[in-house]
């Protein structure tokens, strides 16, 4: 695991330094690291670098927007149903539907 990582996830025990902060945690295979946050984003992600660039690592961070609307179906027409398609071979009596994920991220 990268170096600095124990002292990422003291912040766990520090939320009351940091205002906003939710809880911090490893991401994936150790090398990338999450917090959630309600605010003060910019600071506790500062923080979290100077932690982890401490221990001789590189570290940099991105703040981006939770996906609170989650995945949405989407109503798709067969494409015997298609305006101008002349298709036989597949036509269905019921229209198809398709799931469809919106990403809502932006660094900043």
């Amino acid at each position: 695991m990268a170096p600095g990582i124990a002292e990422v996830l003291r912040l766990n025990e520090e939320t009351h330094k940091f205002p906003g902060l939710l809880g911090a945690a490893i991401s994936g295979a150790g090398s990338t690291m999450i917090a959630f946050v309600t605010e003060n984003g910019d600071a506790i992600g500062a923080e979290m670098v100077r932690r982890i660039e401490s221990k001789g690592a590189t570290a940099h961070a991105l703040q981006l927007s939770v996906d609170n609307v989650g995945r949405r179906m989407s109503r798709v027409r067969a494409i015997g149903q298609l305006k101008g398609t002349q298709n036989t071979r597949h036509k269905r009596k019921r229209p198809l539907w398709f799931p469809s994920v919106r990403l809502f991220a932006s660094a900043s």
